[in-house]
């Protein structure tokens, strides 16, 4: 499978028989110490998008991440909104978001990373909010960075976006951790592209008071491996797959 630069990364290749787990750090940190210490237990490196607001207040966390040998790409410095999509669904660029303000934000954020850490951030981002289009994608492109997104499957409607972001329980958005657990596992028999190749999105804080997702993390992980499905990085899976 092929991908131009320009693309929106929402998928590996199957072949690899890899599923990329990626976190997104922008507010809250109060999950990140039990992910970290499942991960470490089970030997895995996967990708972490922090912005430098979550680097500035978790720099501890940030540096575990770091000297744990994950890979870590770029959520923009400041966790803004770039389009009109919380307004109206449509990724249209809210004014006042431009080239410079995208090469800001991501340069102020891998510096900020480099001066914690040490390390370089890997040259892939992940919009805040997963407001982006093609038009923020080619200037974040000029600053070398690529998008990634999650995977999604538009003939079913399903997505490797856990939603353990929702915190309403009358939503309909709303799942139980048993439920997240389920609807990961499912894609891959409930959709013809299935799980290899596949890009899911958790975070590494809640705000759920019942029922937070990252207790489960271990289960999820062994039952895809279980499933002969091999646990990594973005990077790690685009490479494999070259």
């Amino acid at each position: 499978m092929a991908f131009r630069p320009q693309d929106d990364l929402s998928r590996g290749h199957p072949e690899t028989g890899t599923v990329a787990i990626t976190f997104d750090g922008g507010s809250y940190s109060n999950a990140s110490g039990r992910i970290l210490d499942v991960l470490a237990d089970r030997g895995l490196k996967v990708t972490f998008f922090l912005t430098g607001e979550f680097m500035k207040r978790f720099p501890g966390v940030t540096r575990r991440i770091a000297e744990e040998g994950h890979e870590v790409g770029n959520h923009m410095y400041s966790h803004l909104h770039l389009t009109t999509y919380g307004k109206n669904y449509r990724q249209e660029t809210l004014p006042g978001v431009n080239e410079e303000l995208i090469h800001k934000e991501l340069l102020r954020n891998e510096k900020t990373y480099e001066d914690l850490t040490g390390e370089k951030m890997v040259k892939l981002w992940r919009a805040p909010y997963g407001e982006q289009n093609a038009e923020i994608r080619k200037w974040a492109l000029k600053a070398g960075y690529r998008h990634v997104s999650w995977t999604y499957d538009p003939k079913t409607r399903k997505s490797l976006d856990s939603l353990d972001w929702v915190t309403d329980r009358q939503s309909a958005l709303y799942l139980s951790s048993d439920q997240i657990v389920r609807k990961i596992i499912s894609f891959d028999s409930e959709t013809e592209m299935g799980l290899a190749g596949g890009i899911v999105l958790l975070h590494l804080g809640t705000e759920r008071d019942k029922d937070p997702f990252h207790p489960r993390l271990g289960e999820l992980i062994d039952r895809l491996q279980e499933k002969g499905f091999t646990i990594g990085s973005v990077t790690q899976m685009l490479e494999t797959g070259s």
